[in-house]
């Protein structure tokens, strides 16, 4: 789900915070939705002459042949780790979901935060599309949000997530480490 507003960014976190069990995602459903999203992606990439969007489907079908050939070794399925938070580098406009896709199939809720110097039309387009794979019951745990308010939304995402992955020079690490988890 794509989030612009401070007010439905908080909402959403504690609608997730209250039903974590209900938007848990089994693994064969994780990678179902993402197979089905490549092909979504795909279809918009063909009618948009966008090839980056085939990069990406690329990667995600790639990410999905490791991540079964990982989990087929494992004798004990792994426990998502909770509630992530993304914060993507600026300079790949797609970088938001090569940073989401691996969080994803481990079966992560997210959080990421997208740059306000991209243009996001495109990534809107995109997380519209993982909508409606996700279906109205999961969208609410895989948000995709702005920060207009002066990290206001970072401080409240970092408060409550159990994982941060900061894409980005020092500068934007220390800004982000001021936030406690």
């Amino acid at each position: 789900m794509f989030i612009s507003d401070k007010g439905d960014l908080k909402s959403s976190l504690e609608n997730l915070l209250d039903n974590k069990s209900r938007f848990y995602l089994s693994k064969i459903e994780r990678i179902n939705m993402l197979e089905k999203l490549v092909e979504l992606f795909k279809k918009y990439a063909l009618q948009n002459q966008n090839p980056e969007v085939i990069d990406l489907c690329e990667f995600i079908k790639y990410s999905i042949y490791k991540y079964k050939s990982w989990t087929s070794n494992l004798k004990v399925e792994r426990m998502p780790k909770g509630i992530v938070y993304h914060i993507p580098s600026s300079n790949i406009l797609f970088m938001p979901f090569y940073s989401w896709v691996s969080s994803f199939l481990c079966g992560n809720f997210n959080f990421v935060r997208l740059s306000n110097s991209i243009e996001k039309k495109e990534i809107e387009n995109l997380v519209t599309l993982l909508d409606q794979v996700l279906g109205e019951q999961y969208k609410y745990s895989q948000i995709f949000f702005e920060d207009k308010f002066e990290n206001l939304n970072s401080k409240i995402i970092s408060k409550y997530c159990d994982v941060r992955i900061i894409w980005g020079n020092n500068n934007t690490i220390h800004e982000i480490k001021k936030n406690q988890i």
